[in-house]
This record gives C-alpha cells, sequence and structure tokens, in this order.
C-alpha cells in the first residue's frame, strides 16, 4: 500500500466562454469571498476580469480546546460558483437545478469520497451509459465507479470544492483547495484494484480528521458530506458501530452500492437499519431509474440527477423521489428545483404552468425508461397513477 498522499499541482482552472456570466447574488444563502493570492492577484483560476479584494483578516480567539477559533470565518464549499456554473451547463443541467446543486453543496464545505479498490471490484457485472449515444455498456464495477469519480473530480474542479478521496487500498487524492486533478495523471485511477475492504479504517480516519471543526460547523449550521461507494462487507470489523460513531458530528452519509448482490445488499439494509443517522443509499443509475419510474413517472431520471445524488446531496426532497408518490402542491418543490424559482402560482393549473416552462425552456434529456428523449417533468404522466392530485 501506497503512504504517500497525492496532491493535485495547481492547476489553471479552465473555463468555457460561451457560458453566461452570473452573478454570485444570485446565491443568496451564501457570502462569496474568493481567496487572495499575493503572488497571482489575477489568478485565473478565478474567472472573469475584476478580481475581488482580500478579505479582512478574521477576528481569532482560541477555545477551550486550545484550538484556533475565527469568529469571523465563513465556511464556503464552492469558491467558484461561476465556473462551476459553466461546467454544469455544458452537461446540460437545466438553470433552476444548477442553482440547487451549487447552494446544497455549499451547505456541506468538505466532502469525503470513500472508494472501494479491492479486488472484488473487478468484477464484469457493473454497467455504464454513453451520454453520447445513450447506450449501456457493460464493464468492471472498477469501470463503474470510475465514471462516477470523474465526475466528481470534475465538479471538484470546477468549483474549486474541498474533497478528499479516500481509497482502502492506496493513497488518497486531495482536489479543490486551488489545485487542479487531472485525473489522467493519477496512478490511484489508472490501476487495476486489489486487496481487501477495510471500511472501519478509512472511516475513523475520516472522523479525526472532521473532530476539530465539528464545533465550528455546528456553529454555522454546516454538515461533512461522505459519500461511500462499495460492492461488498468491511473486512476489518463492524462497520455499523463505525458509522454509528458518526452521530455525535454533524454530518451526511451517501452510500452508492456497486453490486447488485443480494447479500451485499441485505447486509447494507441491516447496517442502515441499525443507523440513527440518514443514510442515503443510491443504486447505479438505470436500477435508480425504475424505483423513480414505478413511484413519480411524471419526473425523468436524467443522468445529471443521479450525478448530482452521487456527489451527496443534503437537502432531502431528491431522496423522496424513488420513495413515495410526490403529490399535489409537493409537486412545485420540485418544478422549482428543476426550473428555477420563478413567480408560479400554485393555485393555477400545474399541468398548464408545466407545459408552459416545458415551451420556454426546450431542452430535452434522456429518458432511459421510455428510451427517448423527453422534458424534465412529463404533464401527460401525472394522472391517478403516480398520485398527483391535480390544481
Amino acid at each position: 500500500m501506497e503512504n504517500n498522499i497525492y496532491y493535485a499541482q495547481a492547476h489553471e482552472v479552465k473555463t468555457i466562454p460561451s457560458a453566461p456570466v452570473m452573478s454570485n447574488a444570485m446565491y443568496a444563502d451564501t457570502t462569496i469571498h474568493y481567496p487572495h493570492n499575493p503572488s497571482n492577484p489575477s489568478n485565473p483560476s478565478y474567472p472573469h476580469a475584476s478580481a475581488p479584494s482580500a478579505p479582512s483578516a478574521p477576528s481569532a480567539q482560541i477555545d477551550l480546546t486550545g484550538h484556533n477559533v475565527f469568529q469571523n470565518q465563513q465556511l464556503l464549499a464552492v469558491k467558484n460558483p461561476i465556473g462551476l456554473d459553466q461546467l454544469l451547463s455544458t452537461k446540460k443541467v437545466p438553470k433552476g437545478m444548477c442553482e440547487f446543486f451549487i447552494n446544497d453543496i455549499n451547505k456541506a464545505p468538505k466532502r469525503f469520497f470513500v472508494c472501494d479498490d479491492s479486488g472484488s471490484m473487478m468484477a464484469t457485472d457493473g454497467n455504464i451509459m454513453n451520454e453520447q449515444t445513450n447506450r449501456y455498456i457493460k464493464c468492471s464495477r472498477w469501470q463503474e465507479q470510475l465514471e462516477t469519480i470523474k465526475y466528481q473530480i470534475d465538479v471538484s474542479n470546477a468549483g474549486n470544492i474541498d474533497t478528499t478521496f479516500m481509497f482502502l487500498n492506496r493513497a488518497p487524492i486531495i482536489a479543490g483547495q486551488n489545485a487542479f486533478v487531472d485525473y489522467n495523471q493519477c496512478p490511484q485511477l489508472n490501476s487495476a484494484p486489489n486487496g481487501g475492504t477495510p471500511l472501519c479504517k478509512i472511516l475513523r480516519q475520516i472522523i479525526n480528521e472532521i473532530k476539530p471543526e465539528a464545533e465550528m460547523y455546528r456553529r454555522q449550521n454546516k454538515m461533512f458530506m461522505i459519500v461511500i461507494s462499495t460492492d461488498g462487507e468491511s473486512s476489518d470489523g463492524n462497520v455499523a458501530s463505525v458509522l454509528m460513531e458518526l452521530q455525535h458530528y454533524p454530518v451526511c452519509v451517501t452510500l452508492r452500492l456497486c453490486t447488485d448482490d443480494d447479500k451485499i445488499v441485505n447486509y447494507w439494509n441491516n447496517v442502515d437499519n441499525d443507523l440513527e443517522i440518514s443514510l442515503d443509499v443510491l443504486d447505479d443509475y438505470v436500477s435508480e431509474a425504475k424505483e423513480v419510474y414505478e413511484c413519480n413517472p411524471w419526473l425523468t431520471y436524467g443522468i445529471q440527477l443521479h450525478r448530482m445524488r452521487e456527489f451527496g446531496l443534503v437537502s432531502k426532497e431528491i431522496d423522496l423521489i424513488d420513495e413515495k408518490k410526490i403529490r399535489g402542491t409537493e409537486i412545485w418543490s420540485y418544478v422549482n428545483i428543476i426550473y428555477g424559482h420563478a413567480d408560479h402560482n400554485m393555485h393555477e393549473d400545474i399541468k398548464k404552468t408545466i407545459t408552459t416552462l416545458n415551451k420556454n425552456a426546450p431542452c430535452r434529456i434522456f429518458n432511459p425508461m421510455t428510451n427517448s428523449h423527453e422534458s424534465w417533468i412529463i404533464p401527460k404522466y401525472m394522472d391517478g397513477k403516480c398520485g398527483c392530485v391535480i390544481m
């Protein structure tokens, strides 16, 4: 096992000139301060001409534990919202969903992705979707996970988000913090998986890292995000008991299962039943799309929405789409998430409103359940079958 941490080297973050310039004021629930770089005041990592002045140094105090506490320090995840919005636009993420995603990421300033690189990830029961042809390709579990990791790195690069990729059997990758990760140059991502599944060890390392900052996160009503991708049981102890320790900290946990093996699914279901913390369990894209369709066929489960969930979401609205039928006025929340907050009259016919929105925002995305391109919200499927009450 490698012992050295792999730090991304500083690199210019490329932006897409054709994307519209946005105001940071859009994200009203956060105050954005770009870090000041004295050696390079016009740091290209922060797009657009006028570089903001450095924020005044926060006043520090020493708390009873001896930690340095910055009274005015604003915990912020997305330090480059314009760059992230540009990236998401190229991936056909609608405006409302971009706003929702960026604001949600800012609720969890630090993220840990636990990546399973054990030998069993070479099993060939995985699948990925070619987003150019919309065809499904059989592959190894490892290759399926790599598609998710590459998206997570892209988002971390574009938004300058503090992210750590914790592998079970090799050195971690540190992203964000004004660094650019080229996943083609990362040895962790370009060698075959091998080894056991020491999830307990990795989770304890994460707990040790969040402990010193936990109180500051609580004061600012922020969370740590932990996303666990795995295809097996922990090989070094009772993972449920370690996860229970997380109940004492401000954390959100997402589990991304990389297998359909009934034994493993049942194992993690039992773990979930023993926990008091919220655990959002995700399957592969097509399996999740089927679950969403069974509950809410009016919602197209695009790959963009699935990737957002794999990045980890604090807000719980999206968790519900594959768990319950969304009814009546509840649907307006999803209208706002996808199309953006607008002056919708909630007493109007929701089908008529959505039809108008679809005409004004004609972006259609691939629906794996109908094998065709459709609008994000499909009014014709809003009927008694999906439990919707039309106002």
